[in-house]
């Protein structure tokens, strides 16, 4: 044999211990891994366990007799909030499935007790529904302390309601809708309705801003007893009376 011959052997030799150590290793962790989740599409869902979790969600707020806020939610939960297909943890909010939000008003008394012709009987005033969202949102709020630390509220799907002496006033119902507890605003999407008194609204996106007291929705069809119109945008007042 061949000089050159001897020395590949030899290379050959100090090589495969190695090899076989890489090929064992291959095999026992091939053997050992977990099986994928068939639950889950990808590795990223096993961070999506929610932080809490309650089935039959209900939250009542009173003040004295009066009753302030009602909500009902077949499932309730706190989840790291997701960003595209990121979930952060230092990020929270609070997702709500099948929710039903009541708002009760409470209008300061008037003297003057006259009667005001002509006016709607449950006419909306924006400032008692500005109020109405000031307590379900406010940061002292007992709702806001069960979601501490949350940057926001999801429902899927919801309805909000505003009552005034028993009688609702103003109802908001849609598919999705996020409440941002920072700004404020609340965003209902797809299948919107809005129905207050005699007019009814349909909307794909709307936006409820409490500081500019006024609706606005996009790709509207506005039902009322003077008939229907439609267009691309709209902002309007919760009576739907004044559109611009």
């Amino acid at each position: 044999m061949k000089y050159g011959s001897k020395k590949y052997l030899k290379i050959i030799l100090l090589c495969l211990p190695v090899a076989l150590i890489v090929f064992l290793g291959i095999l026992f962790f091939s053997q050992t891994a977990p099986p994928p989740d068939k639950n889950t599409e990808n590795t990223r869902a096993r961070y999506a366990k929610p932080i809490q979790s309650i089935t039959g969600f209900e939250y009542t707020q009173n003040l004295g007799s009066k009753r302030l806020i009602s909500i009902t939610s077949r499932h309730f939960a706190i989840k790291r909030k997701k960003i595209g297909f990121l979930r952060f943890a230092l990020m929270k909010e609070a997702v709500f499935s099948d929710a039903l939000i009541k708002l009760y008003l409470y209008p300061e008394e008037k003297s003057d007790t006259s009667p005001d012709i002509g006016a709607p009987i449950l006419k909306v005033n924006a400032e008692d529904i500005v109020k109405s969202l000031d307590i379900l949102m406010a940061k002292d709020s007992k709702l806001v302390s069960i979601l501490k630390n949350v940057a926001a509220i999801m429902i899927y799907p919801v309805r909000i309601e505003f009552y005034f002496k028993e009688e609702r006033v103003l109802s908001i119902s849609a598919m999705s809708c996020a409440l941002g507890l920072s700004d404020r605003k609340i965003i209902f999407t797809r299948n919107v309705v809005v129905i207050s008194g005699d007019r009814k609204m349909k909307v794909d996106r709307l936006e409820l801003n409490p500081d500019n007291r006024a609706l606005i929705g996009t790709n509207y069809v506005l039902y009322t007893p003077e008939g229907e119109t439609s267009g691309n945008h709209i902002t309007t007042d919760f009576n739907l009376t004044k559109v611009d």
